[in-house]
Order: structure tokens, then C-alpha cells, then sequence
């Protein structure tokens, strides 16, 4: 089995047949959790929910199968749980691998990193020197490691985080801070 269609067999996805069609249902408002703005506390009460009543081996599993996907949604669903409870190491790492790999919610991807990963600064450090990593990713994490004003960059990283941001027309890294910042106050407190 690919790994969308695995993702489809989560706990946090279910089918519905319409007219002969099979159509997924998320149990999770993806697209709440985009920006924050609509539907977010009838979003995050369905993933604490989830998080709450589901089986945690069950539940990091299936997470993980999300982020091994390449589908955007699959990851801020990823993301939800992650900020809702369902952390570990190796969750951690995959995060950080969509990171490099890039995705369109990367600066999302991002900010939960920077709020659940006690290794963010290294690890953000790190891949802003990596050669193959993804701009829009350094963006997000260039600007999430200058929350902290003592954060300083070699001359070749601040070489590579501006080539980053002369590619990234999305704005990647205030999408990053004000998701991280809105997120915080919905899941961690």
C-alpha cells in the first residue's frame, strides 16, 4: 500500500460512499488549522478528543503514517495531534524530515517543531547549513530561531536564509511565529 492510501486507513480519517464514490471525512478540520482563524475551538476540542479516547500506541502510530505522506493535510493533522499529546522521539524526527523535504504547510511543520522539540535551536541550526534542505523550511526556521534576540547566524548562514527567502513568496516565516504563537495558546497554555 502507497503511503496517501495509508494515511486514508488512519484513525483520523473516515470513508463515506456518496453516489458510488468514496470520499474521505477527516475528523479534523484541516483547513481551521491552516490560519487559526475559523472553526479552531471545535477543531482542537476534535483532536483532544481524539487524542483522549484513542489507544497512544494507535495513536503515534497512525501520526506517523500521516507525516510519511506527502499530502499537506495529512501533515497539519500530524501536527494537531503532536501539539495535542502525541509526541516522541521518532515523531520528532519525521517532522523534521517533511521539513527537509518540504511541504506546502511548512512553516506549520515548523512551528510545532519549535514548540515540542527541546533540540529546535540545534536542529534548526543545523538544517539552515544543509545544502539540500527546503527553502521555504529555512525561512520559517530562521524566524522562529530570531525569537530568541541572542540568536546569532555565521555569514554563511545568512547567506543561505536569504537565498531561502528570495524563493519563498509565501512569507514563510511570519506565517511560522503567528501560527506558533496562536497554537500555543490553543494546545500548550
Amino acid at each position: 500500500m502507497d503511503v496517501e492510501k495509508a494515511a486514508e486507513e488512519t484513525l483520523f480519517i473516515l470513508k463515506d460512499n456518496v453516489d458510488g464514490k468514496v470520499e474521505l471525512i477527516f475528523r479534523v478540520n484541516y483547513l481551521a488549522l491552516i490560519n487559526l482563524h475559523t472553526d479552531v475551538e471545535d477543531t482542537v476540542a476534535a483532536i483532544n478528543n481524539i487524542v483522549s479516547t484513542e489507544q497512544k500506541d494507535i495513536l503515534e502510530r497512525d501520526t506517523l503514517i500521516l507525516l510519511d505522506a506527502r499530502n499537506w493535510r495529512f501533515h497539519l493533522v500530524a501536527c494537531a495531534a503532536m501539539l495535542a499529546g502525541v509526541n516522541s522521539e521518532k515523531l520528532l524526527n519525521q517532522l523534521w524530515s517533511v521539513l527537509r523535504e518540504g511541504s506546502w504547510v511548512s512553516p506549520q511543520i515548523a512551528a510545532t517543531t519549535y514548540l515540542l522539540d527541546p533540540r529546535f535551536n540545534i536542529q534548526a541550526i543545523e538544517s539552515i547549513s544543509r545544502e539540500n534542505f527546503n527553502e521555504q523550511s529555512i525561512v520559517a526556521l530562521a524566524q522562529l530561531l530570531q525569537q530568541n534576540p541572542n540568536t546569532k547566524f555565521t555569514e554563511k548562514q545568512e547567506t543561505r536564509i536569504n537565498s531561502a527567502k528570495a524563493k519563498d513568496s509565501a512569507d514563510s516565516g511570519k506565517i511560522a511565529v503567528s501560527w506558533a504563537e496562536k497554537v500555543h495558546s490553543l494546545f500548550i497554555q
